[in-house]
C-alpha cells in the first residue's frame, strides 16, 4: 500500500470500520486493509490490495450521502415480509428499519356510460383505480397520505440504489437558491421509470406492494370530467386533468430531509399542444415552491428531479391525474448481491439482471 492509499485508508477510517462491522468482517478486516507493509502481515493471513475499486466505490457513495457519521445511525435495512411483494413502511414483519421512496405519475380515464352519468363513481373510484394500476402498478392497495419528505431513514430508489444510467441526462434549467448556491433540475423520467422496473406494469408485475396492504404515499391528484351531449351534466367540465412530482436532495442528508413536491390540477385548454406548452412552462412555478420550502427550513439542496403526466378528457369521460411516491419495504427477492448494503450505488441494469422476473399472476 503506498502513502496515497494509506492515507485515504486513514482518513476513512470512520466508514471503513463501520462498514466492516455491519458486513459481520470484524476489525480484522480494517487491520488487513491498513497494513502499510504486506511484509509485515502475520504468515497466512491475506491482505487486501486496498482500495479495492468495489470497496472503494461503496465507501464514497457512502460519504457521500452521510458523511463520516453514518456509524452514529441505525442500520438500514427496509425488506418486507413477502418473498416477491413490497409491503408499506411502518408494517410489521420488516427485517429491518427504514423504508424506500419511489415515484410515480400517471393517469386514468372512465366511461361516464358505465356509471349512469354518476360522476363520482366514475371519477373517485373507476379512474383513481386505473390510475394506480397504469404504470408503475400500486393497484389494489390501501393509499394512505403521508407528508412530502424523504428522511434520514429512508432511500430512494433510483437514485440511492438501482440507479438508471440516464439519471441525469436532461438537464432542464437552472435554479439559484437563496444563499446564491445554483440548484441543477432534471428530469425525473429515469427515475419514474425505474418505479416502474420495480413494481412492473399491470400485465407483467414484478415486486407490486402487495394486494390489500397499507401503503403510505405522498400524493396529489385531480380530477375532471366532460359530458357527452345534451344538457350539461358535469360540474366545473374540463378538457384536461395533469400532475407533477419532483424531488429535490438535501444537500446535507444526514441532518436534513429529500423533499417531494406534488401539484395537480384541471385545465379548459383544448388541444395536446396546448397542454404541453403550459406543462412546460409551469414547471417554473412547481420549483419556485421548491425554493421556497428550501429557504423556510434554512436549507439547500444538491439537486432536483422533476416529472409529469396528462391526459385530454374526451367528451362522455371522467379523468384524474395522480402523483405519488409510495413509501415501501422491499420484497426479499428484490434484495440482490451480497444484501441491501451492497445495493447502494449499483446500476438499474444490474439488479435487473440479478433481481429476476418476481411474482407470477396467473
Amino acid at each position: 500500500m503506498d502513502g496515497v492509499e494509506r492515507g485515504f485508508a486513514k482518513r476513512n477510517l470512520p466508514i471503513l470500520r463501520a462498514w466492516a462491522q455491519w458486513h459481520n468482517t470484524g476489525v480484522d478486516f480494517v487491520r488487513r486493509i491498513l497494513w502499510a507493509d504486506r511484509k509485515q502481515k502475520p504468515p497466512g493471513v491475506t491482505v487486501y490490495a486496498y482500495p479495492h475499486p468495489w470497496i472503494y466505490s461503496r465507501i464514497m457513495a457512502t460519504k457521500e450521502v452521510y458523511g463520516f457519521t453514518m456509524e452514529t445511525w441505525p442500520r438500514i435495512r427496509p425488506v418486507g415480509p413477502f418473498d416477491n411483494y413490497c409491503d408499506g413502511f411502518g408494517m410489521p414483519g420488516a427485517a429491518g428499519l427504514g423504508y424506500i421512496s419511489t415515484m410515480k405519475v400517471s393517469t386514468g380515464l372512465s366511461d361516464l356510460a358505465k356509471f349512469d352519468g354518476d360522476l363520482e363513481l366514475a371519477e373517485s373510484i373507476a379512474a383513481y383505480d386505473k390510475a394506480e394500476k397504469n404504470g408503475a402498478y400500486i393497484g389494489q392497495i390501501n393509499m394512505g397520505d403521508a407528508s412530502s419528505f424523504c428522511g434520514p431513514m429512508g432511500r430512494l430508489w433510483g437514485y440511492d440504489l438501482a440507479v438508471p444510467s440516464d439519471l441525469r441526462d436532461r438537464l432542464l434549467m437552472t435554479l439559484v437558491q437563496a444563499d446564491g448556491s445554483e440548484l441543477p433540475v432534471y428530469s425525473a423520467d429515469p427515475l419514474i421509470n425505474a418505479t416502474q422496473e420495480l413494481f412492473g406494469v399491470e400485465s407483467k408485475r414484478r415486486f407490486p406492494p402487495a394486494p390489500g396492504s397499507y401503503v403510505l404515499c405522498a400524493n396529489k391528484s385531480a380530477m375532471g370530467a366532460r359530458a357527452s351531449d345534451g344538457p350539461q351534466s358535469c360540474v366545473d367540465p374540463v378538457n384536461a386533468v395533469w400532475c407533477y412530482l419532483a424531488i429535490s436532495i438535501a444537500s446535507d442528508r444526514h441532518n436534513s430531509a429529500d423533499l417531494f413536491v406534488e401539484d395537480a390540477g384541471t385545465s379548459a385548454l383544448a388541444t395536446s399542444m396546448e397542454m404541453e406548452t403550459w406543462l412546460a412552462s409551469h414547471v417554473r412555478s412547481v420549483t419556485n415552491s421548491i425554493l421556497a420550502c428550501g429557504s423556510d427550513q434554512g436549507g439547500t439542496f444538491k439537486e432536483t428531479f422533476i416529472s409529469w403526466a396528462y391526459t385530454m378528457i374526451p367528451e362522455g369521460h371522467a379523468g384524474i391525474a395522480l402523483a405519488c411516491a409510495p413509501y415501501v419495504t422491499l420484497a426479499k427477492n428484490a434484495v440482490v448481491g451480497g444484501g441491501f448494503d451492497s445495493m447502494l450505488g449499483m446500476p438499474l441494469s444490474d439488479w435487473m439482471g440479478a433481481a429476476g422476473e418476481g411474482v407470477s399472476i396467473s
